[in-house]
């Protein structure tokens, strides 16, 4: 893959790199504030910025100050809460659904269930949603959260015309409209790509590498049903091939 990768990449014109956050370009933290980039990750995404050929975006479900904060120092561009709200390299964020938190009490007061079931547990609070964290509680009583409370999450999200996402140990409640495919499928609309990568190791990605033409190389990071066409183990899998297309430039 790798090989293949690299001639294709050599050769190209016209780049398109996609990459998720957390669990792909860096390895996934018990909670948000501890998922900074790693100073060798940072120096790959300058290397590859530094191309004129290459767009890279950074398309994640994260919001809009930590990515910022994080990558602040890179001319990328950044998609936040899977693309609801995007920053071109030296520019403002651009919002492409209206927010609203008329919904977030209703939704907030039955995630306040699961924070009394599982301890340890915590709400993260987005500009588009609300999120459920469990990875730093007990697996067996999280799991029983989930099962006692699920069916009441579900029908208040139902008759609020919302989203529900089941991601790595959290539960996310959002606002429909925009998701990590609709992003990838105006990214495609915008150039005449030549080659594509994308990578990311979460169900939201799926939406991503499902947007995506048959030529493009999508990553699947980690285990997992998967509509990748490869799969890596880890991040690091994955920074030893960002590593290898950004040297091979400079030879």
């Amino acid at each position: 893959m790798l090989e293949k990768i690299s001639l294709h990449y050599v050769r190209a014109q016209r780049r398109l790199i996609l990459l998720d956050y957390d669990g792909t370009l860096v390895k996934l933290q018990p909670t948000p504030e501890k998922a900074a980039i790693s100073s060798d990750a940072l120096s790959l995404l300058q290397q590859l910025t530094a191309d004129e050929k290459n767009t890279v975006v950074i398309l994640s479900g994260r919001d809009r100050n930590l990515l910022e904060a994080w990558l602040v120092a890179v001319p990328l561009h950044l998609a936040a809460e899977y693309g609801a709200l995007t920053k071109a390299p030296h520019a403002q964020w651009q919002h492409h659904t209206k927010p609203a938190d008329g919904w977030k009490p209703k939704v907030r007061e039955i995630l306040r269930h699961y924070l009394a079931a599982a301890p340890r547990s915590f709400i993260e609070e987005k500009l588009y949603s609300l999120v459920w964290h469990y990875r730093l509680a007990h697996p067996a009583i999280a799991q029983r959260a989930l099962t006692k409370f699920d069916p009441q999450l579900r029908a208040i999200v139902k008759k609020l015309d919302l989203e529900i996402l089941d991601g790595h140990m959290v539960v996310e409640v959002r606002m429909p409209g925009q998701d990590k495919g609709t992003t990838a499928a105006h990214w495609l609309e915008s150039g005449d790509w030549d080659f594509i990568l994308a990578a990311g190791d979460d169900i939201a990605d799926e939406q991503m590498f499902a947007a995506l033409p048959d030529h493009a190389y999508t990553i699947k990071i980690g285990p997992g049903d998967t509509v990748a066409r490869d799969r890596l183990k880890n991040p690091n899998e994955l920074l030893t091939i960002l590593k290898r297309l950004g040297g091979d430039e400079r030879t």
